[in-house]
């Protein structure tokens, strides 16, 4: 499957890896490896049942969690993507991935205070990441919190001052 990964054929890697998983239905790695295929290939229903039964079988595993909340996003399912991060977080409080993926579920559902908190909770580990100070940003400008959230624009700008997306929030903020 890996081969057909690396050259685009997506569908015949997913492929590969249902009969592998026919062959071994209780094995997590070709499971998880198959709701990944599928969630690169576009299959977000299918990824996300695969990362259902690839969190059944390792119960205590982030990475299920972590891609049945992709899988969700990618389906605009909000609420699912929230409860899938916050299942995530319960088996690894500081994950950073799991953190900065719910913070971006919690703005994309409209919650924005607290994906200004999660954001802020990923600072507290990684403060130099200007990504997710950028999320802040946008986060605390949908809170309603102009000067703050320019403040959150002004430091990614001060490292990085072609960036994009916080030279928009700046703007924003006017």
């Amino acid at each position: 499957s890996y081969r057909l990964q690396a050259a685009g054929k997506l569908q015949d890697a997913a492929l590969r890896m249902e009969r592998v998983v026919d062959e071994s239905p209780d094995a997590y790695f070709p499971r998880l490896r198959l709701a990944y295929l599928l969630l690169l290939a576009g299959k977000y229903e299918a990824s996300a049942e695969a990362y259902r039964m690839a969190a059944l079988l390792e119960p205590a595993a982030i990475e299920p969690q972590l891609g049945l909340q992709r899988a969700y996003l990618a389906l605009k399912q909000y609420d699912s993507a929230v409860q899938a991060g916050e299942e995530a977080l319960d088996r690894a409080p500081g994950s950073y991935e799991g953190l900065s993926l719910l913070a971006w579920s919690l703005y994309l559902r409209g919650d924005a205070r607290p994906a200004a908190e999660t954001y802020a909770r990923v600072l507290e580990l990684y403060p130099g990441d200007l990504e997710m100070r950028a999320g802040l940003g946008w986060s605390l400008l949908a809170d309603r919190k102009p000067a703050e959230a320019r403040r959150a624009f002004e430091e990614v700008l001060s490292a990085y001052p072609e960036h994009a997306g916080a030279r928009r929030g700046l703007d924003a903020c006017r």
